[in-house]
């Protein structure tokens, strides 16, 4: 421009000379003769000088400009102009390429920046090794970025198509960091609609927690499909897993009608809606089962046990009651008396027995020594085989009531039972053990038997 001004002075000027004329060396403008008296010496000095100031550049306004100037790009494709700021120091320029800066460019609190070649670019007095190219070479340097200006044909792209996208390499590939318009958030991303599509298996999943070895992975398992996984220490499902409702809050599945099919109560815990069968594929429900029988029973006047009593050292079995007639199997407190019941272990049992003992006596202190001893008789077994002895894993000590006559319960849990299973036949012996060989019996008289249970589990 400045050239064009004042080639047209020049012009204008020309039509007063009438002599020889002469040029400036660098931008040639015309002189008038030094000897014209409209002219004279002292303008042609002054234009001699302005040429000699801004004119010694090539193709245009040159030197080494300082500060904030703008400067001509006519080889740019991208921008027209552009505006450098430097940090009170010579920006160094190459003219071998029209308005190509040079690497190492500083600039500092400022706004949109372009560096046309490979170089540290420093960003309030951060450096970065950034590169502004066309299209994507190999990723052989690990922690390098690039800024791809023509993301269609290369390997760091990002969703929409942007045509500025930041690339990491991580010495194997490139990876887009973002679009050159926005910064984006995760939230924002999502907010537009996002696909993460190469999370196929637990170590490529998406993790969120509060470090890489703890949280939760996402990803689509080969086999199980959509997953969800906690992740502790580094390792899929090696966490408990506990799901919490604030007060009076429900945890509560519907189907696709919007029908309640599972409903848990944070106030009381109860599950309602639920339909649970056991005999559907693959479902077992453990239920524990109960029962409870008298020892023995009066005829009149006459009682007897209704159990299997032996030949010898059989408990007496005594009727009383005015309200209501019952009878009792009354154990002495000097010889381990018992009694003999079977029974076939049903269908579905599993884990353990576990035996209940009612009984009252007339002191008021001491233990009686109770034992219960089972032994299994399996199909195509003799059906008489040694019952085990009394021990720790039978009997038990159960303290007298602190009142005369009143009831109290002995409880033998997991009664031993060696490899007992459904379908056994079990003999059993229910004994006190007076001479406390198993277990304390401290009790003085008679232990009055009344009831007897048993509890067992099923599974269905």
């Amino acid at each position: 421009m400045m050239k064009k001004l004042f080639t047209l002075l020049a012009a204008l000027l020309l039509a007063a000379q009438v002599h020889a004329q002469t040029t400036t060396p660098n931008l040639g403008l015309t002189l008038p003769p030094a000897q014209e008296n409209s002219w004279g010496d002292s303008y042609n000095q002054n234009f001699t000088i302005i040429d000699t100031a801004i004119g010694t550049g090539t193709g245009g306004v040159g030197g080494a400009p300082t500060d904030m100037d703008y400067l001509t790009r006519s080889s740019s494709g991208s921008l027209s102009a552009e505006r450098v700021v430097t940090d009170g120091t010579t920006v160094s320029w190459d003219w071998s390429v029209a308005g190509q800066a040079k690497a190492g460019v500083v600039a500092d609190s400022i706004g949109p920046t372009q560096v046309d070649e490979t170089g540290a670019f420093a960003f309030s007095n951060t450096v970065f090794p950034v590169t502004v190219i066309g299209s994507l070479g190999a990723a052989t340097t690990a922690n390098t970025f690039k800024i791809v200006t023509d993301a269609t044909g290369a390997s760091c792209t990002v969703a929409g198509g942007s045509t500025r996208v930041l690339c990491l390499s991580d010495g194997t590939g490139w990876n887009p960091i973002g679009s050159g318009v926005e910064v984006d958030t995760l939230a924002l991303v999502c907010a537009r609609g996002c696909s993460f599509t190469g999370a196929n298996s637990f170590a490529t999943g998406l993790h969120i927690g509060e470090s890489a070895d703890v949280g939760w992975r996402i990803y689509s398992h080969p086999t199980n499909g959509p997953t969800i996984s906690p992740v502790c220490g580094g390792v899929e499902n090696d966490c408990d897993r506990i799901t919490s409702a604030a007060a009076g809050k429900v945890i509560q599945f519907k189907n696709s009608s919007g029908t309640s099919k599972f409903l848990w109560t944070e106030t009381t815990g109860a599950l309602t809606d639920i339909t649970l069968n056991a005999e559907s594929s693959g479902n077992v429900i453990t239920l524990p089962m109960e029962e409870w029988k008298e020892v023995a029973g009066c005829n009149n006047a006459t009682a007897s046990l209704i159990f299997n009593s032996p030949t010898a050292n059989a408990p007496a079995a005594v009727c009383e009651g005015t309200n209501t007639r019952h009878a009792t199997a009354d154990f002495d407190d000097t010889t381990d008396e018992f009694f003999d019941e079977a029974w076939r272990l049903p269908t579905g049992f599993t884990g353990a027995i576990d035996w209940i003992l009612r009984w009252k006596g007339a002191a008021t202190s001491g233990a009686v020594g109770w034992c219960v001893q089972i032994i299994r008789v399996a199909q195509s077994a003799v059906s008489d085989p040694a019952l085990p002895a009394q021990s720790a894993g039978n009997c038990v000590s159960s303290t007298a009531d602190a009142t005369t006559l009143e009831e109290t319960e002995a409880t033998i849990t997991g009664v031993t039972c060696t490899s007992c299973v459904a379908g056994d036949r079990v003999n059993i012996r229910t004994s006190r053990d007076a001479n406390g060989s198993a277990v304390t019996d401290s009790f003085i008289g008679d232990a009055k038997l009344i009831m007897r249970g048993k509890r067992w589990r099923i599974a269905h």
